[in-house]
């Protein structure tokens, strides 16, 4: 995890200079400061919480980043919305997806919108892995390949349907054939039913100093 609970109640960044303790089961945590992760929080061995498990140098690269900026939260109380980072003045949330999944997708989206935000998707390149980049657009390999459905249902170009935004993380270390490196806006154009559209053209992302 990226932020860990002080004694107070304060959430923290990694540090050796006060404890810090899981949000969710409020064990002692233990401060992680290597040279190739952002510095986190892990449980020490033989812990059996899952809170924030599975979160990778990838998602600890933008939970920094979001953290670095004025009127964000990141890891927010999951019952508010479970999500990695919130703006409440700008009412907007976050989901970093390493890996595909329809199912998380839809229920951050359809949750983030009840709640009056506007959701947003940054894709780890390793989400579209089975799909073939041409002309600009993300298409099947295979028929039975379901990926593009969850950009079907919520990135069409057409006014008034839009209900998420979605973006594709293209980093050095793993490029993409066609693509530079950066963060690309996906969506979806009814013209190319199976195929998602990609803006050629990146914004920058955040990288550790040492990359």
């Amino acid at each position: 995890m990226f932020l860990a609970r002080a004694e107070d109640g304060r959430r923290i960044t990694s540090t050796r200079d006060e404890q810090g303790y899981c949000p969710k089961c409020n064990d002692p945590l233990v401060a992680k400061q290597g040279d190739v992760y952002e510095w986190h929080w892990a449980h020490r061995p033989g812990k059996s919480c899952d809170y924030r498990a599975g979160t990778s140098r990838w998602h600890y690269k933008w939970l920094n980043h979001y953290h670095s900026l004025d009127g964000w939260e990141v890891e927010p109380d999951e019952t508010v919305l479970k999500c990695d980072a919130l703006n409440n003045a700008q009412k907007k949330a976050v989901l970093l997806m390493s890996k595909y999944d329809l199912a998380q997708a839809t229920s951050f989206i359809q949750s983030a919108r009840e709640a009056g935000y506007a959701p947003s998707i940054i894709l780890n390149s390793q989400c579209i892995k089975s799909l073939q980049f041409s002309e600009n657009r993300f298409k099947q390999i295979r028929r039975s390949d379901m990926t593009y459905v969850m950009f079907c249902r919520f990135s069409s170009t057409r006014p008034g349907k839009k209900l998420a935004s979605f973006w594709l993380d293209v980093e050095e270390r793993t490029p993409l054939i066609g693509l530079s490196a950066g963060l690309h806006r996906l969506t979806h154009d009814d013209e190319y039913w199976n195929d998602v559209v990609v803006d050629p053209a990146p914004l920058p992302v955040p990288r550790k100093a040492s990359e």
